[in-house]
């Protein structure tokens, strides 16, 4: 893949209809990504886990923009309703937008220059701010358990510093 271009991609929404993620999600270079419930509980319509690192974020009830019949008498602004949403595929732009938060953290910061290992690097901070799910291997993205400090300051730049320096750990 090109240097530093990320690649994020939805499971799909077959569930145990079919038995494989779908392309490109299941390259090694992709972040492959399921949608979960706002417990984090992954939902059925996610592909079973076929050794492949995959991640979910919430993608059940995602309140999104759709059309509505376009009526001539109605204003532009009130052609579209917000309805709750499901799949994969709502769930993957927010992995995205995570994974772009984290780098515009990381990159003033000198921790994630633009190499081929950004996408390393990033997979080691997702894996350190997720948890595995109970079942399919699922691991849900929680970006702020990072910034959960409790009591103690954390000089967050010098954690994620030592996260990526790590070997990642699953």
């Amino acid at each position: 893949m090109g240097e530093g271009i990320l690649i994020f991609a939805c499971a799909s929404n077959h569930g145990r209809n079919k038995k494989e993620i779908s392309f490109p999600g299941r390259m090694d270079f992709v972040f492959c990504i399921g949608a979960s419930d706002d417990s984090g509980a992954t939902t059925n319509f996610n592909p079973p886990h076929n050794d492949v690192i995959k991640f979910s974020v919430l993608g059940l009830g995602v309140r999104g923009h759709v059309p509505t019949p376009q009526e001539e008498n109605l204003p532009k602004n009130q052609r579209f309703s917000t309805l709750p949403v499901s799949g994969t595929s709502f769930a993957t732009p927010i992995a995205a937008g995570i994974a772009a938060l984290f780098l515009d953290y990381l990159r003033p910061n000198g921790l994630c220059p633009r190499q081929l290992s950004t996408i390393t690097d990033l997979t080691k901070i997702f894996l350190h701010i997720s948890s595995a799910t109970e079942s399919e291997g699922y691991r849900y993205l929680a970006p702020w358990t990072l910034f959960e400090a409790g009591t103690k300051k954390v000089d967050h730049v010098k954690l994620i510093r030592t996260i990526i320096r790590n070997p990642p750990s699953k």
